[in-house]
């Protein structure tokens, strides 16, 4: 009569974690937060991975059973495989338990501080560029590559309008239009949102938020220096909505824009606080 092995220890194991770290991707997919660690332009791979991952959990469960005991020449004794230890399993269980059980949590102004801003007011635009580029070709297409006319076209489209309202999608691409190329569009009247911080580099308030190219890891600062007035209650780390005109200012002989904000409104953080680089064409076809 055949007699069915049992599972290994090991095989039940991985095949529960592999399970496990699918569920909680696809959780964070449901949600919607997983936005808050990736790109858009990487959603494909979360996709992949949580199919590949609950079917290898699932074969894993299936097909692994205990390995047949087998005869030691040596010995002439009947020896099994020992099992690992279990203690190592819980590195793996650990931060499946904390996607689960604890709440999302979002970058605030105590890390800006240690992140890049994306006016470095210590190079040129010209400087800006060639470093975007270089970066784009050492990490092999990591970094987002605007497409041939992109910046002309959205440029031509800024440039024809006396109000320029950042909104979340373009938020990236016409922030560094507006630090680049920052006395084309003074005098213009600038609406936006984003967190506020303080930097000592630049000495002025800062409106921004953080804006992802591929994930969290590489999250840096897009955002405006801005001017408020002495009568307005603005803390470090409140969410606002500011309208205001765009103004010049120098610092270590760069010139930079400036928001001399004339409205300002306190507003709850955004449900998606991140933005991100697009690589979508503009280009009139």
């Amino acid at each position: 009569m055949r007699q069915n092995k049992p599972y290994s220890f090991d095989a039940v194991v991985r095949g529960l974690l592999l399970i496990g770290f699918a569920l909680m991707a696809f959780k964070l997919y449901l949600t919607g937060h997983i936005l808050h660690f990736i790109s858009p332009r990487m959603l494909w791979f979360t996709k992949f991975f949580i199919v590949a991952a609950f079917a290898l959990g699932i074969l894993s469960l299936i097909w692994r059973k205990q390995d047949s005991p087998h005869v030691c020449c040596a010995c002439a004794s009947s020896q099994t495989h020992s099992p690992s230890h279990p203690w190592l399993y819980s590195f793996f269980l650990i931060p499946i338990m904390t996607g689960f059980l604890f709440p999302n949590h979002v970058l605030t102004k105590e890390v800006a501080q240690n992140r890049i801003f994306s006016a470095n007011s210590a190079k040129s635009p010209e400087e800006m560029k060639s470093d975007a580029q270089t970066q784009s070709t050492d990490e092999a297409g990591t970094a987002a590559v605007l497409p041939s006319g992109y910046e002309k076209e959205l440029a031509r489209e800024l440039e024809g309008k006396n109000v320029i309202p950042i909104s979340d999608k373009y938020y990236v691409p016409i922030v560094n239009l507006l630090l680049e190329n920052a006395e084309a569009y003074a005098g213009k009247e600038i609406s936006m949102k984003g967190f506020v911080y303080y930097d000592e580099q630049l000495n002025h308030y800062i409106v921004g938020r953080y804006g992802i190219s591929c994930c969290i890891a590489d999250a840096a600062v897009y955002g405006l220096p801005a001017s408020f007035s002495e009568n307005k209650e603005i803390k470090e780390g409140d969410w606002v909505q500011i309208t205001g005109r765009l103004d010049l200012f120098h610092k270590n002989g760069e010139q930079l824009p400036i928001v001399s904000v004339t409205q300002a409104e306190t507003i709850d953080t955004p449900k998606n606080p991140y933005v991100y680089e697009i690589i979508e064409d503009l280009t009139p076809k």
